[in-house]
């Protein structure tokens, strides 16, 4: 991929984030403001969550 001003890209993947999704929604549920999830990704090069 290569920008206006020359600079290249190599990647190996190009992900398309345009659309009717672009905006999140979320559920109106009671006490959401305070929920603390856990990461849903875990570090990189580890098998381990934490």
């Amino acid at each position: 991929m290569s920008t206006a001003d020359g600079e290249t890209f190599t990647t190996n993947a190009v992900v398309s984030a345009t659309g009717a999704l672009h905006v999140p929604s979320f559920p109106e549920i009671s006490g959401r403001e305070s929920f603390r999830a856990l990461p849903s990704t875990r570090p990189a090069g580890t098998t381990r969550w934490t």
